[in-house]
């Protein structure tokens, strides 16, 4: 019963950090690289 629900708890949390964790990282992360793009690209263009 102590090792089942640990298993399932593992199971539970790799699941989710790939699923929804990694989405959501790799959402941000993209978010956070087109805002970094488009602000050079900004740059680029006054400057």
């Amino acid at each position: 019963m102590a090792d089942e629900p640990r298993k399932v708890g593992v199971y539970d949390t790799d699941g989710n950090r790939t699923a929804t964790g990694g989405a959501a990282g790799s959402m941000n992360w993209w978010v956070i690289a087109l805002v970094v793009l488009v602000v050079l690209a900004l740059l680029y263009f006054f400057l």
